[in-house]
Parts: C-alpha cells; structure tokens; sequence
C-alpha cells in the first residue's frame, strides 16, 4: 500500500500489469490481482471497507466520450467544461497568462460559466472555438511531434508529453486521444500511420530490428500494437493484437527480428510466431510503440524505431523524387541553352563588324 498525494480533486490511475510468456495460458490469477487495485480517499483508509462496483449496472449510453463531447453545442460544452474546472482544483503556477486569455472570454477561474451572462462577442468567440477546437488539436498535435522514419512521437525533453507545463498544444493533443500519458523517462510512445492514398498501400508490411541495433532496449518490456482506422483493435483468429518482449519472437539466421503485418496467415511457422494481423485488402491501419523504462538511448534518441516497408509496393517516393531530378534536369538545360543564345551575336552585329 502507497500514498500518493494530488494537486488536484479529480485523480486518474491507470495501472498495467506485466503478463509474461509462460503466464499467458491461464490469465485469472492475473484478473484477481487486477481486482485488488483500488483507490480510496486518505479519510477512508482502511476504515471503511472495499468500494464495490456494479459491473451489472445498466449501461445508459453508448456513445464514446470523444462522439459525446462533438455533439456538444458551445454552450454545453463550456459551461460542463468549467464546473469541472472549478471542482476545487488549483491554478497551477505557470498557468496565469492563459487564465488571462480566458478571462477575456468571460470563463473565471473557479467559477462555472453562465452562457447566459456572456456579451454577443463573447459567445461567438466561444463558438468558433468549439466549431474549430478538434481541427485546432489535431493541428497542434503534428506541429509539435516529430517524424523520423515513418514513426510520430513527441519529443523527449521540455516542456512535453506526461510534463506538460506551458506547452497546452501537446496537453491538448494527449487529451484528445488518451486522456493523459507517462512521461518519457516512464514510457516513450511512437506512432505509424499506413499511406493516407490507396494507392501507394500495400497489402502487407514488414518491421525488421536490425542485429546490429537490436530491439527497443528497454528497461522494463516494449510492444507494437495494431489499430483500425477507427483507433480499435483487430478482431482476428489468434486474438493476438500486439507483439513485443514478451512474444518469444523468431529471430532470422543473422540475428534480426521481423513482425510480419499482413491479414492472412504466414505459411511458415517462424514467420507465423512473428506475425501480426491488419486489415484485409488495402486498408488502412496505425501502429503504436510503446517502450516502458527506457533506457537514455531511447530518450537521446541514439536509437530509433525502424522503417516499416511495404512488401512489393511501387516505390511512390523513388518515383515522386526521380521526377523531381528530370524537371530540374530538363529545366537547368533549357536555361544553359537561353543563356548560349542570348550571348549569340545578331545577323547584324556581325555585318557591322565586317571589313
């Protein structure tokens, strides 16, 4: 039993449990571990007995939270926003300038907002930025994560993923997808997205860790897990969504390790023990890389997530750049051959000079 103090009223755990290999078979002394976690107020502890939770309890809606907050009109939407805000949780100390910003919208720190007392331009700022906030996030989330290889993250270091501070883009972004996450010295999180065009999809993947590099060198376990392009998992067959340290993967003859991702089933049996589902066809598809306790060569990003290729793809990106080099090419040529001909004495200039 620990004690973890909050800043805030309002606290959110979200525990992993760690299921290695020979566990995998029989997973309820697993469940009954999961059904000792929970969280007490201090003045409960361990006077009153064990919260129950209703896991009949009738389920009212079944909309998702992301469906439930879109079909908020502005005025639902902020004023559930601030009575949530004003729930006694404290400013924190870097926060003044976008309270200040706030305060120009009529939203008061601790206070719910009354839609009712705000001036017409008030409402119609508040307005636009309910209408354009999910556009507004997910531009904030790609201007500030970095892409190398194919994979997306944020950075490591600064004001970042898990330690916010002043950087409310990335807070916003995180929020929208997870609610919140670690920061980088707990997990690092890496994320690939298959081609946006059908055309330039293939319908199978591969994702090879050199020998030379290894695997993610973690302290504590990495997975890769596959998602549709609704953010869910992937019924398949083996009820197998996520491959990692724990997998027992077959490594090839010169020591690297290859995740097969394609929809059917490998016919060789290494190839099957690596192998993870997506979709059928040419769809679309997300991998997440998780790498938990990571060591400084993964925060100092001397090691980096692979490449993932497409198995027989056109080379798209070979072709967009070779075109490219042709119209320099053909363009440098044709401005070499202007420059020649504007240096070529005229039919009269030569008569002039003559004897």
């Amino acid at each position: 039993t620990s004690r973890y103090d909050s800043r805030t009223r309002i606290v959110w755990l979200l525990g992993r449990t760690q299921i290695f290999q020979d566990e995998l078979q029989d997973l309820r002394p697993v469940w009954k571990i999961q059904d000792e976690y929970q969280i007490y107020r201090l003045s409960e502890y361990p006077k009153q007995p064990r919260p129950h939770i209703n896991e009949e309890e009738e389920v009212t809606s079944t909309a998702t939270p992301p469906e439930i907050v879109t079909a908020m009109n502005a005025e639902e939407f902020f004023e559930n926003a601030t009575e949530i805000m004003s729930r006694g949780n404290p400013l924190s100390p870097r926060d003044p300038a976008a309270v200040k910003k706030l305060l120009s919208y009529g939203i008061l720190p601790g206070e719910k907002l009354d839609w009712s007392s705000l001036t017409f331009s008030e409402r119609l700022h508040l307005d636009m930025a309910k209408k354009l906030g999910s556009a507004a996030v997910t531009l904030a989330a790609f201007k500030s994560a970095e892409i190398l290889d194919g994979w997306r993250g944020f950075p490591n270091t600064g004001d970042t993923i898990g330690n916010y501070g002043e950087n409310y883009n990335i807070r916003a972004a995180v929020a929208d997808i997870g609610l919140g996450a670690n920061i980088p010295a707990d997990a690092v999180y890496r994320v690939f997205e298959s081609p946006y065009l059908k055309s330039a999809r293939s319908k199978s993947y591969t994702l090879t860790f050199s020998a030379e590099k290894g695997p993610p060198p973690c302290n504590a376990f990495w997975s890769v897990t596959v998602y549709n392009s609704e953010g869910y998992l992937i019924a398949n067959d083996l009820n197998r969504f996520a491959l990692g340290s724990e997998s027992a993967l077959v490594k090839a003859a010169d020591g690297s390790i290859t995740i097969y991702l394609q929809s059917e089933e490998p016919e060789d049996k290494n190839q099957k023990q690596n192998w993870l589902p997506i979709p059928e066809g040419y769809g679309t598809f997300s991998l997440t890389a998780r790498m938990y306790w990571p060591t400084d060569a993964i925060l100092e990003e001397e090691w980096n997530m692979p490449k993932v290729e497409g198995v027989g793809e056109f080379p798209w990106d070979k072709l967009i750049i070779a075109v490219i080099v042709v119209l320099l090419i053909c363009w440098l040529g044709y401005y070499l051959a202007r420059g020649d001909a504007s240096q070529t004495p005229k039919e009269e200039e030569i008569s002039l000079v003559k004897p």
